[in-house]
């Protein structure tokens, strides 16, 4: 075993993520439009113990749907404003049990943000933005995120 395994497992969870994107884009002189939309199905192994005793990591298989927008405009060669957005439904196949009751972490959320794409050479690109970002729990049991 492993000294940093203070989980109680003796190998990493495996897991497949199975699903397909979508994506249609539009580009021109300075116009640069990107969208995408993606279907996932994430499906975690069981484990054991490092006594070997099952772990059971089904309450961790969900279903992901993600759409996403980003439409930029370039002012030059190398520096284009762009604004995005993101919306993520997230579902779980199984609830789980907390404080006695059952509990559904399903929620829905987006994004938004707006920023500067920027190449510096040849090697460095890169992004900067500010946004905002909003998450709503399906369960009341557990907080919303603004």
């Amino acid at each position: 075993p492993h000294p940093q395994n203070t989980s109680g497992r003796g190998e990493p969870i495996e897991y497949t993520r199975a699903g397909v994107e979508l994506s249609a884009n539009y580009t021109n002189d300075r116009i640069r439009w990107t969208n995408s939309v993606t279907f996932a199905e994430v499906d975690y192994d069981d484990t054991v113990s490092l006594d070997g005793t099952p772990i059971d990591q089904d309450f961790r298989d969900r279903s992901d749907t993600l759409f996403n927008s980003r439409l930029s405009y370039a002012i030059s060669p190398n520096v284009a404003v762009f604004g995005q957005g993101m919306i993520q439904q997230r579902e779980y196949d199984n609830l789980i049990v907390v404080d006695g009751a059952e509990r559904s972490r399903d929620s829905d959320s987006y994004t938004v943000y707006g920023g500067v794409d920027f190449e510096l050479n040849t090697l460095i690109r890169g992004d900067v933005a500010i946004g905002y970002l909003s998450e709503e729990k399906d369960d009341t049991f557990y907080e919303d995120t603004d």
